[in-house]
């Protein structure tokens, strides 16, 4: 049954998480320079941008986490897998946050700058949540489909 609440949560966190592809995560200044630090790694901000510092993994991650959601929805008929699979997906994402601030720290010390954290880094929070309701919407199903197996 694609048509499910839980599908919409899934998507939602699908669609979060492949935004993060394109925006920027934080902006690194010092005296001299501005830097952007997206998923594709760390450019310079003006008329002449360039990349000073590729995050590969992170960009990698990313992908991994915008797509698993996706693959998730058409496990319906396998909801345990579709339990584990959000799961590995809230893992990931607060893997991605272990990797993002290993980078910034880098960064940080090895440029000397000063760190704005943009609004995009709350998205993996939200994707998060909507993770968390999609694994209570499942658990429903599992339940209820339990139970009308009981009763046969």
């Amino acid at each position: 049954m694609i048509q499910r609440v839980q599908t919409i949560f899934l998507l939602l966190s699908a669609l979060l998480m492949g935004t993060m592809l394109f925006v920027p995560l934080a902006e690194l200044n010092n005296e001299t320079t501005s830097y952007i630090l997206s998923a594709k790694g760390v450019m310079t901000m003006g008329e002449q941008a360039r990349s000073v510092y590729p995050t590969g993994s992170v960009f990698a991650l990313l992908v991994l986490t915008a797509v698993l959601p996706l693959a998730t929805i058409f496990l319906y008929k396998k909801r345990v897998l579709q339990i584990r699979c959000c799961v590995f997906h809230s893992m990931l994402i607060l893997g991605f946050f272990l990797l993002f601030f290993f980078y910034w720290n880098l960064l940080r010390s090895e440029l000397s700058v000063t760190t704005t954290f943009l609004f995009t880094c709350a998205v993996p929070v939200v994707a998060l949540v909507l993770d968390y309701m999609a694994i209570r919407r499942i658990r429903y199903d599992e339940n209820l489909v339990r139970s009308a197996d009981r009763l046969r």
